[in-house]
């Protein structure tokens, strides 16, 4: 039997136990004219619990009837046990004996909100090479370090290539991840903490609320609500998410410094692992103080590191029309086909000659 279903069928059993004692209890005291604090604490469960059932059921009725939903089903938080979450996994032949190139990153890799013949990508495509894509949605470097050690001797690969968002600082560490309204994934996510990957819940409480939402649709909605409330006040500026107080304090956010060590560790782990293999990171935004600090550590560490896209979109921006999309974040089609220009010119200026292409990368 599924693990979630048994935990399903225990926790209903225990709330409708609940119910049915704390009735009993009630009956017979009414019976015998019973007063006092605990027949108010059973009158206060019975009531609660009574209620919670009966919202429970409407829900999941509602949305088998309306939403075509198993009535027993149980919201996943675990959707991949090793990332977290799985998200755009495009992969090529792998007997090929063209240039093989890994990319690896976030929402600007899955394509977020962009067609995929418009990625910018394809341009490497045109040029003979054979694409392996791994692109997920809130990824932060851990989850990103976790696909590269999973496929890279899968692959046999000859380049890798790791794009990078600001707020990755915020996604991979939890302290900070748990203080943000703007870059929390609502997901169990690992996390480098101690010297070890950690899976956890960006929340306080999270296993609590992870098991709330997880078995009960009347728990999830309520979270979600909430999570919604919150983002709101923040936006109106009632509550202060962690990112204002880092643009405010830079290095002096004890858990931002934190953080800043973690993604070093981490490119150093993704630089371990593909050794000799051509590795080259490029970012899609210069908001600070994230790019000076990843500008430093692609530097200490010897990785090649294409920092003006962000900086060629906005210019292109400026002389010409919108390069982003109406979130006023990701790439829209120019941007991305601008993006892969630079990055297609950088790769031909070091490991990937223009005049040979679909051969080994040299270096």
């Amino acid at each position: 039997m599924d693990i979630d279903l048994i935990f399903f069928i225990l926790f209903w059993t225990g709330i409708f136990a609940l119910d049915l004692l704390t009735g009993y209890y009630l009956f017979f005291g009414i019976i015998q004219k019973k007063k006092g604090i605990a027949m108010n604490i059973c009158l206060f469960l019975w009531i609660s619990s009574s209620l919670f059932l009966m919202s429970e059921v409407s829900i999941r009725i509602k949305e088998l009837l309306f939403q075509d939903i198993l009535f027993l089903h149980s919201v996943s938080f675990y959707q991949d046990e090793e990332f977290g979450w799985k998200r755009k996994q495009i992969f090529g032949d792998l007997k090929t004996n063209k240039l093989k190139i890994f990319i690896v990153g976030d929402s600007f890799t899955a394509g977020a909100g962009v067609n995929e013949d418009s990625m910018y990508y394809h341009c490497f495509e045109s040029e003979g090479a054979e694409l392996f894509i791994y692109g997920g949605g809130g990824y932060g470097m851990t989850q990103e370090f976790l696909v590269i050690d999973r496929y890279f001797d899968q692959i046999n690969l000859d380049i890798v290539m790791l794009q990078v968002s600001s707020n990755d600082f915020i996604n991979n560490q939890w302290e900070l991840e748990s203080r943000s309204y703007f870059n929390n994934n609502q997901m169990v996510r690992p996390y480098w903490i101690n010297g070890r990957i950690q899976y956890k819940f960006p929340r306080s409480f999270g296993g609590t609320r992870v098991f709330l939402s997880t078995y009960s649709r009347l728990g999830y909605r309520f979270f979600d609500s909430l999570e919604l409330m919150t983002y709101s006040l923040a936006v109106w500026g009632i509550l202060q998410s962690v990112e204002s107080v880092i643009g405010e304090k830079g290095l002096d956010v004890a858990a931002f410094q934190k953080s800043v060590q973690v993604t070093d560790l981490l490119i150093k782990k993704i630089q371990d692992r593909v050794g000799d293999t051509p590795f080259i990171a490029f970012p899609t935004d210069t908001y600070e103080p994230y790019s000076s600090q990843f500008k430093r550590l692609f530097q200490e560490n010897n990785i090649a590191f294409v920092a003006h896209i962000p900086e060629s979109i906005s210019r292109e921006e400026a002389a010409s029309g919108p390069m982003r999309l109406k979130d006023g974040a990701h790439w829209n089609e120019k941007a991305h086909a601008l993006a892969g220009q630079i990055l297609l010119k950088f790769l031909h200026s070091t490991v990937w000659p223009a005049s040979s292409s679909g051969v080994k990368p040299k270096g």
